[in-house]
């Protein structure tokens, strides 16, 4: 309780980082000039070499080989304590002082929350062309984008964290489909904003492209109910190479490697699976129209 004798709302941030100290450092500072700071900060290094050196005023953890962002956002949830956990890529920073503030009176005045999405802008500021849903409104969505978002350590730890065999790329929706499925919500605030720099180092649009491509075919597996999955998987794979094929990324044999992947992961990916309700996937498309959250009275 502060001095006013309000009640102060503990919540933690963990930050998944690898190979990118600088962004990182950046990305801290911005978090300790915020109105309101999380009450511990949870750094996963995942496999940096040189290892990632302590920083001040944050538990700091490591992989000693790059495990992927599943696992390590997972370890992370595991060590934090807060109601909320705030999630940011390590190469994001916040340029409104008080996101984390309003963030975090947003989710008190939701009923069952579970994850708020952060409207993403570029270095220059502008709002960047890929975002958790279009429009200006606060509304319900299939998904939160990982470079900035809050989620609930309940809804968290209910839906059993992040699917590690998908190491990273499409999670953020793997996880929504489980929380939505809980009966947690998942909404989209574009008034929350959080500045996403993009670094360079250990991106690959073509690695990103394909990675993202195995990841659906992953989730569709473990996730949907077993009537649906052969029409699933057939217009999932029919979608990607739609896109696929006007990306200067694009080659035919990592449509090989994806299918391989999934034929040589088959038996463990069904041995993971709980499918969610029809009625989850039916929400799903319906939250794809522009759908306002409603607020708790």
């Amino acid at each position: 309780m502060n001095a006013a004798g309000e009640v102060q709302m503990f919540f933690s941030v963990v930050v998944a980082t690898r190979n990118r100290p600088q962004a990182l450092r950046t990305l801290l500072d911005s978090i300790q000039a915020q109105t309101l700071r999380p009450h511990e900060i949870i750094i996963v290094d995942d496999g940096s070499e040189p290892p990632l050196q302590p920083i001040e005023n944050a538990v700091c953890l490591r992989n000693e080989v790059s495990r992927g962002a599943c696992i390590a956002r997972n370890r992370g949830f595991q060590k934090a304590s807060g109601k909320y956990v705030f999630i940011f890529d390590d190469d994001a920073e916040l340029v409104d002082r008080s996101v984390l503030e309003r963030a975090v009176a947003l989710a008190e005045s939701l009923p069952k929350i579970g994850a708020i999405g952060f409207r993403q802008l570029d270095s220059k500021g502008k709002v960047h062309y890929m975002q958790p849903a279009s429009g200006e409104c606060l509304r319900c969505v299939p998904s939160f984008f990982s470079y900035g978002a809050m989620l609930s350590k309940e809804g968290f730890d209910a839906a059993g964290g992040f699917f590690e065999p998908l190491g990273y790329y499409f999670e953020e929706n793997e996880l929504s489909l489980k929380l939505i499925d809980k009966g947690f919500q998942v909404v989209y605030d574009p008034s929350l904003t959080v500045m996403h720099h993009e670094n360079p180092a250990g991106r690959d649009q073509r690695v990103i492209q394909r990675l993202c491509w195995r990841n659906i075919m992953y989730t569709i597996v473990v996730r949907y109910p077993a009537a649906i999955l052969p029409v699933a998987l057939l217009d999932a794979t029919l979608r990607w190479v739609r896109l696929a094929s006007s990306s200067k990324f694009f080659y035919w044999e990592d449509l090989t490697w994806g299918i391989g992947s999934l034929i040589r992961n088959w038996p463990a990916l069904i041995s993971s699976r709980q499918p969610v309700r029809f009625r989850t996937l039916r929400q799903l498309r319906r939250w794809r129209s522009e759908t306002v959250a409603p607020r708790s009275h």
